[in-house]
């Protein structure tokens, strides 16, 4: 999550992407006051979907198979239930990262134990409160990757866009467009924040 300070004591341009992006929402709701705009990107707030039970069991699968088989098949199961019914789920083609955004994903992947067996279960049982979104919906940009149509981290976004009559914003890439495709992100971005 990314917040710039217009202003000493003024409300905030806000960025969010996946988890940040959950906590950029609830920041909105719990404190507009301090939130001029906030552009969340792919916010897996799966609670507000009407399958939530699903997503529920989904991590739950991925908690028990973390606890009996290790990371690797924990993560296997969690990137399935990602993907669109019907897609693979094998890797996708190697992209060439610049420098700080590879260390970051080092960085990620040292942590993912942690994240998938306190994060994770955390953020994907948030729900956030729908009538103070409504209320409050002239400040929110939703956003998704141009690659992750039907994807379930996109589809919270665009079920709650629908929901409260606003556009479905769409960036570059997928779930880590800002990461792939850091310059088309950040031009889109400043739009958004414009907008």
């Amino acid at each position: 999550m990314h917040a710039e300070r217009q202003a000493h004591g003024e409300p905030a341009r806000v960025f969010g992407s996946s988890s940040g992006a959950i906590t950029a929402v609830h920041l909105l709701t719990a404190h507009p006051e301090r939130v001029e705009r906030l552009v969340a990107h792919e916010p897996p707030l799966v609670e507000i979907l009407p399958d939530a039970p699903e997503h529920r069991a989904l991590i739950a699968r991925v908690q028990e198979t973390f606890r009996s088989e290790g990371l690797i098949p924990a993560m296997a199961v969690f990137a399935a239930g990602m993907k669109k019914d019907g897609d693979t789920t094998e890797p996708e083609a190697e992209v060439k990262l610049p420098p700080q955004a590879a260390a970051r994903a080092e960085r990620t992947m040292a942590n993912l134990p942690y994240s998938l067996g306190h994060i994770v279960p955390s953020f994907m049982s948030y729900a956030p409160d729908i009538h103070r979104l409504e209320a409050l919906s002239d400040r929110l940009v939703l956003a998704c990757g141009q690659e992750s149509r039907g994807e379930l981290p996109c589809r919270p976004a665009a079920f709650l866009a629908e929901h409260l009559g606003t556009e479905l914003r769409r960036f570059p890439g997928g779930h880590t467009g800002l990461t792939t495709h850091p310059a088309e992100f950040g031009e889109l971005l400043l739009k958004a924040f414009r907008a």
